[in-house]
């Protein structure tokens, strides 16, 4: 059924595996890298100290250089910003609700901001014939002819 390899068995020596090199040139593991060495922070603060520019291209240098130096390109995508969003209005909807005197300022009906929840309840309201009339307009031709 199964024939042994060439070389003669399935043993693995270990000797002979090929190992991915856990340490960078310099001969340190890459967690004890630091992210910034010293050179490269006193090369920043010379060109932030020696220029002439304003706070507000100071403050530019340094978030560009905090945006190369921590890959925020990688971690700022679309679907991680949305979720962020989505469990910081998830944390506000759960403190309004919790905390007493939030809660009697936003939702009873003699509250100063009941306007935003009376308006969140009416636009709620509307949800389900909206859905149902959308729905309705992609069934109109019949059975195998929708059309996206």
């Amino acid at each position: 059924m199964l024939a042994h390899p060439p070389e003669g068995t399935f043993d693995i020596d270990n000797e002979r595996l090929p190992l991915k090199s856990s340490t960078t040139k310099s001969g340190v593991a890459p967690e004890q890298v630091p992210l910034l060495t010293h050179e490269e922070a006193a090369e920043e603060e010379r060109n932030l100290v020696g220029s002439s520019a304003s706070e507000k291209s100071k403050m530019k240098i340094i978030l560009a250089f905090l945006y190369k130096k921590l890959k925020l390109k990688q971690i700022l995508q679309p679907p991680i910003i949305a979720s962020l969003f989505t469990r910081a209005w998830h944390i506000l909807a759960m403190t309004l609700g919790a905390v007493p005197f939030l809660k009697k300022l936003i939702c009873t009906p003699e509250a100063p901001l009941f306007f935003f929840t009376d308006s969140c309840m009416i636009l709620g309201e509307a949800m389900i014939p909206c859905s149902l009339l959308a729905l309705g307009g992609n069934l109109i031709d019949g059975k195998f002819r929708c059309v996206v």
